[in-house]
């Protein structure tokens, strides 16, 4: 065995000498190496990865338990990495906790990192900023490394009080890079004076102002190798036996002692500015080596000439010169060895570990108020806390106080009972510096010690303020807690006080299942000292034990004491179910949390029946426990605490209007509740009871004037209330509550936003001068540079200080030259700028001008390019277009037609880009570059060209020329997804639905991991009416388990509005509610949403955003989505109204009269509908219940209503449209659409006045439109029709209707039929208007019939002519075309002019699924053809043209995704 792993050990050796010796060098020729084997052979093992620290030092004292974040710009054998990962290794060697962020990855220093635990941060974003944002010290290790700190520093303002940027380099391009974050780190660290000269001479001549002086911290010789290879130097220089004579080729390598030790003398030959600092040069000196080096940098203030070794000049004239010192030193080897012996003595002296680590520790106290030597050994140890959006600060530190001169902290009822309580320890959480730094020196002056751990059973919380994760941990776990100026007056008194002095909470009961005995009741009995008034701490609350330890006190309480102290432990456990429903916990935790205490409570309840408190803890807690019936039954009306617990329950269940007058009962008990003001203005700001929330504010702030939540909530009350002068007067007087007009310096950015938004509210009120003189003053103090210059421009334009906005715009351009809105406040201060974009030549000619100046100074800026195809005209127009099209064609630009789009609303610019196009189509496909060039192109030029082209003529409506230049460019290059998915566009607008969707899915299949080709496909889908498929292609995004539950959390109201308009096509009612229902849901949410954000809000100062999302919640149902979901959910009650549901009665009664075999077949089909209802929701469940990577078993809650069913039970349909109705009426005045179906609704219900209002709404809007002509018809048809009038409202209606039918002009003095002429005459070219007028021709005489066709067929489609060089576009549109069909079917109802319309529609449009145009998928032997016969979900095609379709042949077919496992 001994010989075996004798064996073994050679292999070994022989393997490391292997791995470490190189080959040849193939340009010289020289053996290199083998240093590594050679160094470990003779120093022993890895001398220069053993880090040292020496405990008691100031170096170590100051980084112990401190957190660190160093950022390489590279991980390179290169000097600022490795003096980097040095610093990492020792400040990880005294205790500290050190982060990596590397913003580049490669170099040999990955692995190294690994071995030396360094954590490495996975990116240089989000995650990097995160963990800089929570350590103590950031240390950039280059001047590379700016971007990163700019990018850090403007997410975090305030974090550049914690960034030291280490600058390494000395050559003006890494000035040029660091220059903009210069001002902004705390403290600049440089190498030697001369590096430090130089850079702050650029700093002077850039006008660049530090926050501080720089320091000098040299870099430092790997002691630890150096010291033990100088005495083994002949060693090393034996083990040498492939050294050449002439030139020595080494690898990079950190193995340095055997390099140095076989030399004689080092050469630093650095030219221009010289070395910046030269840690070679310091490391050849300690190997006891005369350098050679350039009179240049650092070098210069290293070397000592002729005592350490010899300078000479850098550039020519130094070669000599170079070349006489080192004949000299080789001709006189006792001065080589006395200059080398002077320069390790001098290394050894300043150049050392110690030495530079003692330079930073002297810089860590000046700058950022590490501990000094003097104190006490005790640092901070940061200890993560559970993450709230309530805490300030994530540090906390554990002081065990009187450790060195007392054991325990003195109570009140003597050292026993103190020892047991809390044995001396207290945690310092929630604090921030400089306020944690004063705090951690007052405890340590007094004697405390640091304590890594302790059990949260037996130490005191020292606490910022309430309700943050600690306070609650330690209130879970029968702790103490008190105010920070408890540690500050044992600090003044200079002995540890008492803490019922400055307690906050004095612990929690019924924990632990223990009995009230021994240590437990000494413990107790100490803690009833600090206050009658609190609750102890005893571990368990059982049936009578909260009674039986009261009354068996010496010091027994009077009967109403004894209640008073029983509610307040009460009150403890309700309170902290409060905070559980305030944070949404999950229900079942807090079942599970507190399902015993019903039962306590009831054992308090029988000796005191009436006590409201215990009453409303239990209610709150059935409430939690989802018994709400009886929490509503469980309130005491005579108690604050009832009113305000029932408030709590009516707000859990977003009855508002509820809670606030609970929460007004509460306050007539307790007026000055401060808790329940507070829920009662949160409650007031969400339901915009302004007024009232003015009135609760004021008295918050009468209360607690010291709080500034409470001056800036009562500010934006006024604001919210519309006297926003009020609100200036209010943050004034704020402003002078501060010592000496300043924030605190942990609140400067806060304060800052304050600022912006008083100057905001300046603007608002019209004092102009007056903000702009404020924002002047106050600049210094706004911490937002970026929108406090804006806010200072805007004000300059509206103050017509044009020529300073102007000059402040360009300021703002070079910040950020691709700002659309810059450029139009630039033109504004020119007066350039009008809304219209209609210009005079004059005005176009200096825009131009403008623009070229501009576009000189912004040459990479594409919006300074783009924004003059706005606005010239004509060959400048064509010419900057040409400019502006080629580069982006040639790179391969696909968002190139989107960018284009706007222009086609100009007149005549279309037909220029149009030609611009054939033209370079032209030229590149027949040259190979663009037209006037003799460059050649890359071939991909020719497909982007095509592709650009397509999209043109699609936009123009020549589907036909659109989808041949696609296939070609799809034929050029097949691999590119935006081709099929501009194909499927094309082919939707031209009515082939199914197609589109083919494509699209070709799309999706060419890249599986793209979430929008994905979304993309499905919309087609649904358009095309595939929604089985859609849904099973939308839920591949989602997560595993929860598929389809997870479309309605993730609100992806796109696809539920796709899939109801798709259900609603298909005549499923149900399934079409429930989507569109479900859209007016996630509007009901986002509107609780903002509920959080009204304290947030105020707490964190954001208060100009604040305001904006209050304004976006006031107009929130004004936006398209929720319109078109309200829209469709009327529809369908209305379709409802007018086809409604039979009952199963009826439905029996028409069975019952089919002949036998109908019976047998429609009975089959019932039994096969519901065997496949019941297997698809088998499959549902299998889905809903997948077990996940986690062996979680996720579970989603049971659809009650999977189809929409109960939604169709509705008693009066036109109630429920009525409802939404309400909501667009409010929100969508000015939307044709809402009057429309205010008409339809209001006429169905007989309300005549408020039918005609919707008439006279759509009047307003559009006198023209045809929908207002047929409900302004239809109308007075109507009611014409009416009897005549005999109640007094009838009369009334008629008066009224009297007395404004002469008001509309185009019933003046007219019949119906006589209005409904001369809109046709007026009209007579539009299609849409010839339908209309047809359609009310025949309402108003229906024997007209064959005239109200004639008048749809006589329509002429009439070319457009165009100057394209492909010939016109006709007239009429697709969705016009369609339109005007089912007018013809279903108001008409004539199915032979239906028909011959189809067929005149199917030669205009030949790809039209709808009307079975030649070339559609529709038709068998069409290109398209790729369909199945029937529709998906086996009903009527889409009305667009929307048949089912499979797969096209290249992804399959449609049968796999039946068997797809999700």
């Amino acid at each position: 065995m001994r010989k075996e792993e004798a064996t073994r050990d050679e292999n070994q050796k022989h393997a490391v000498k292997k791995r470490v010796l190189p080959g040849k060098n193939t340009t010289h020729g020289r053996v290199v190496g083998p240093f590594g084997f050679i160094e470990d052979q003779v120093l022993g093992n890895n001398l220069q990865t053993k880090p040292s620290c020496n405990v008691d030092g100031d170096y170590s004292r100051a980084v112990r338990s401190r957190k660190f974040v160093l950022i390489f710009h590279e991980l390179s054998m290169t000097g600022a990495p490795l003096s980097m990962i040095e610093l990492a290794t020792e400040l990880l060697s005294c205790g500290a906790t050190v982060s990596a962020v590397a913003l580049s990855r490669k170099g040999e220093l990955m692995q190294e990192l690994g071995k030396r635990g360094i954590k490495l941060i996975k990116d240089k974003g989000r995650l990097s900023f995160e963990a800089a944002s929570k350590a103590d010290l950031v240390i950039a290790g280059s001047a590379v490394c700016a971007s990163w700190i700019e990018q850090y520093v403007a997410r975090s303002p305030e974090a550049s009080r914690r960034v030291a940027l280490w600058v390494m380099e000395n050559r003006r391009e890494y000035f040029d890079r660091a220059k903009p974050v210069l001002n902004r780190v705390e403290k600049l660290v440089f190498l030697s004076e001369t590096q430090s000269k130089i850079w702050l001479s650029w700093c002077e001549e850039e006008n660049v102002k530090l926050i501080a002086d720089p320091a000098v911290v040299p870099l430092s010789v790997h002691d630890e190798l150096a010291l033990p290879a100088m005495e083994k130097r002949k060693q090393l220089r034996d083990a040498h036996k492939t050294l050449s004579k002439s030139v020595l080729w080494t690898p990079v390598t950190t193995h340095i002692a055997a390099i140095y030790s076989a030399g004689d003398v080092y050469v630093i030959n650095a030219q221009g500015l010289g070395e910046t600092f030269g840690r070679v040069t310091v490391e050849a000196m300690a190997f006891g080596l005369p350098v050679l080096g350039t009179d240049a940098g650092g070098t210069k203030e290293i070397v000592e000439h002729n005592i350490t070794g010899l300078l000479h000049p850098p550039g020519r004239r130094g070669v000599k010169v170079l070349a006489r010192n080192l004949q000299y030193l080789l001709d006189n080897p006792s001065a080589r060895v006395e200059m080398g012996m002077n320069g390790r003595r001098k290394a050894g002296r300043l150049y050392m570990k110690n030495q530079t680590y003692s330079k930073l520790a002297q810089n860590l106290v000046s700058a950022w108020g590490f501990p000094r030597s003097s104190i006490s050994a005790f640092f901070v140890s940061p200890l993560h806390l559970l993450s709230s959006r309530r805490s300030v600060n994530n540090r906390q530190f554990l002081l065990n106080a009187g450790m060195r001169e007392a054991k325990s902290i003195p109570g009140d009822g003597g050292d026993d009972g103190a020892k047991s309580y809390g044995r001396g320890c207290f945690c310092v959480v929630g604090f921030v510096n400089p306020e944690r730094a004063v705090l951690r020196s007052q405890a340590l002056e007094m004697g405390a010690e640091y304590q890594p751990e302790c059990d949260l059973r037996l130490y005191s919380l020292v606490c910022a303020f309430p309700n943050t994760p600690k306070f609650r941990q330690v209130k879970a776990e029968t702790g103490t807690i008190v105010g920070k100026e408890w540690i500050s007056e044992c600090h003044l008194t200079g002995s540890w006080l008492t803490l019922s002095l400055k307690l906050m909470h004095v612990g929690k009961p019924w924990r632990n299942q223990l009995s009230p005995g021994g240590e437990v009741k000494k413990q107790l009995m100490a803690q009833v000292h600090m206050g009658k008034n609190f609750l102890p701490s005893f571990p368990l609350l059982r049936r009578s034990i909260l009674i039986w330890w009261l009354e068996s006190q010496e010091e027994k309480p009077e009967a109403d004491e004894l209640k008073k102290i029983a509610a307040e432990g009460i009150l403890t456990c309700l309170q902290d179910a409060l905070d559980a429903l305030e944070q949404n916990q999950d229900v079942t935790q807090i079942s599970e949390q507190w399902k015993f205490v019903p039962q306590a409570a009831d054992s308090i309840l029988k000796k005191f029946p009436e006590h409201g408190e215990t009453l409303s803890m239990k209610g709150l807690t059935l409430n939690c426990m989802d018994r709400k019936t009886e929490a509503y039954e469980l309130n005491d009306l005579k108690s604050h605490v009832c009113w305000h617990v029932y408030g709590l329950l009516y707000r859990s269940d977003r009855e508002y209007r509820e809670a606030i007058k609970c929460y007004r009962n509460a306050l007539r008990i307790d007026p000055d509740n401060i808790e329940i003001l507070r829920d009662l203005s949160l409650l007031q700001a969400q339901m915009r009871d302004l007024a009232g929330f003015v009135e609760t504010r004021q008295q918050l702030l009468t209360l607690k004037p010291n709080h500034r939540m409470n001056w800036i909530g009562f500010a934006v009350s006024h604001h919210l209330n519309s006297d926003p002068s009020k609100a200036i007067d209010i943050l004034e007087a704020y402003e002078g509550t501060l010592e000496e007009d300043h924030p605190p310096e942990n609140e400067r950015c806060e304060h800052g936003e304050m600022l912006l938004y008083k100057i905001s509210l300046m603007e608002e009120c019209g004092l102009l001068d007056k903000a702009l003189s404020e924002l002047r003053k106050k600049e210094i103090k706004i911490v937002d540079k970026l929108a406090c210059k804006e806010q200072e421009v805007t004000l300059l334009v509206k103050l017509g200080r044009f020529e300073e906005g102007g000059q402040l715009y360009r300021i703002l351009l070079s910040v950020n030259p691709d700002n659309y809105g810059y450029y139009e406040g630039l033109q504004k201060c020119y007066g350039l700028y009008r809304d219209d974009e209609q210009y005079s030549s004059d005005e176009i000619d200096r825009l131009n001008n403008l623009y070229a100046s501009l576009a000189e100074q912004f040459p990479q800026s594409s919006a300074v390019k783009r924004i003059p195809l706005d606005f010239l005209q004509g060959d400048k127009f064509r010419e900057a277009t040409v400019n502006y099209i080629k580069p982006l064609l040639s790179k391969g630009v696909p968002s190139l037609f989107s960018d284009l789009s706007s222009l086609y609303n100009q007149s005549g610019k279309a037909d220029i880009l149009e030609k611009i196009f054939l033209e370079i189509e032209d030229s590149v496909r027949m040259t190979g570059g663009y037209p006037g060039r003799e460059e050649r192109e890359p071939p991909s030029t020719l497909m982007w060209t095509l592709f650009l082209l397509a999209q043109h003529y699609d936009r123009r409506g020549r589907y036909d020329v659109s989808l041949s230049k696609i296939d070609e460019a799809i034929g050029h290059t097949p691999t590119v997804i935006d081709l099929y998915s501009v194909k499927s566009r094309i082919l939707k607008h031209a009515g082939d639905m199914a197609a589109a969707a083919a494509f699209a899915d070709e799309a999706r299949c060419m890249d599986l991991a793209d979430r929008y080709i994905n979304s993309e496909c499905v919309k087609r889908m649904l358009q095309a009416d595939q929604v089985a498929v859609a849904e099973k292609t939308a839920v591949l995004f989602t997560k595993e388990g929860e598929q389809h539950n997870n479309l309605h959390d993730m609100q992806c109201m796109w696809y539920e509005l796709a899939s109801g308009e798709s259900h609603y096509r298909q005549n499923d009612l149900g399934q079409a509610l429930k989507k569109f229902l479900a859209v007016e849901k996630h509007y009901g949410d986002i509107t609780e949403d903002q509920f959080d954000f009204h304290s947030y809000c105020l707490r964190k100062m954001t208060l100009r955003a604040y305001v904006e999302m209050l304004k976006f919640q006031d107009r929130l149902h004004s936006h398209s989505y929720f319109r078109k979901a309200a829209a469709g959910a009327i529809l369908c009650y209305l379709k409802l109204f007018d086809s409604p549901m039979k009952s199963i009665a009826e439905e029996d009664d028409e069975m019952s009269k089919l002949p036998p075999s109908q019976k047998k077949k429609l009975r089959q089909k019932q039994r096969k509908a519901e065997a496949r209802a019941k297997k698809e929701a088998e499959v549902k469940n299998e889905d809903s219940n997948v077990t996940s990577k986690s062996g979680k078993k996720n579970t989603k809650p049971v659809d009650p209503d999977p189809h929409g069913e109960k939604l169709l039970q509705v008693e009066d349909p036109l109630s429920e449209a009525t409802k939404y109705l309400k909501l667009l009426q409010k929100n969508s005045a000015d939307s044709i659409e809402t009057h429309i179906l205010s008409f339809e609704v209001n006429m169905r219900k007989q309300k005549i006045l408020l039918a005609f209002q919707a008439v006279k709404q759509l009047i307003r809007l559009d006198a023209e439109n045809p929908g207002t002509h047929r409900c302004l018809i239809r109308f007075f048809h109507r009611v014409a029709s009416l009897p005549t009038p005999v109640t007094e409202s009838e009369k009334l209606i008629w008066s009224v209707l009297d007395v404004e039918r002469p008001e509309i002009s185009s019933l003046h003095g007219k019949s119906l039929l006589e209005a409904n002429d001369i809109f046709l005459r007026n009209h007579e070219d539009s299609l849409m208007h010839r339908a209309a007028a047809a359609e009310m021709l025949h309402l108003l005489e229906p024997s007209n019939k064959l005239k109200a066709v004639r008048l749809i067929e006589d329509s002429i489609n009439n070319l457009v002519s165009r100057c394209g060089a492909l010939g016109s576009i006709r007239e009429w549109k697709l969705k016009d075309c369609i339109s005007v069909h089912k007018v013809l079917e279903t108001a008409l109802v004539d199915k032979d002019a239906a028909s011959r319309w189809k067929l005149r529609c199917a030669e205009y449009f030949p790809y039209s699924t709808y009307f079975g145009g030649s070339r559609s998928s529709a038709v068998p032997n069409s290109s398209y053809n790729q369909i199945s016969k029937n529709p998906e979900n086996g009903s009527p095609a889409h009305a667009g043209g929307g048949t089912s379709v499979d797969y096209v042949a290249s992804n399959g077919k449609l049968e796999g995704f039946k068997d797809l496992s999700i």
